[in-house]
């Protein structure tokens, strides 16, 4: 039985971790690494706002569709790269941590990723 519709995973996602790099100054710096492209349905679940010391910060929980991959495991250790937005006058990529991971339905067909970022 499907569930959606394939013409709904029409976002592309990149699944990964950051990780420490030597650059050529010999300095360590996070480079993104890339573990899986998807299409993806995207829809945020929540939204709320906190304080916290003294700043303010908008907390968005967005669900992430996938197609089941049994070939690649992804957990919450993982980011999900999605969108850019602009900080400092610069374009930079937005980052999800991972809460959790269900395989939709015990379906085997989709795989819902719920993911956190914080602006």
């Amino acid at each position: 039985m499907q569930l959606y519709n394939s013409a709904e995973l029409n976002k592309r996602i990149s699944i990964g971790a950051m990780a420490v790099t030597t650059n050529s100054n010999g300095y360590e710096e996070p480079q993104w690494q890339d573990y899986l492209s998807s299409w993806s349905k995207i829809s945020n679940v929540s939204g709320t706002e906190v304080f916290k010391s003294g700043h303010d910060f908008s907390q968005t929980m967005t669900r992430f569709l996938i197609r089941y991959r049994s070939d690649k495991a992804i957990d919450n250790t993982m980011k999900v790269k999605f969108g850019k937005r602009i900080v400092d006058g610069q374009v930079v990529d937005v980052f999800y941590n991972i809460k959790y991971v269900n395989n939709y339905n015990f379906s085997n067909e989709f795989l819902e990723i719920i993911g956190e970022v914080l602006v």
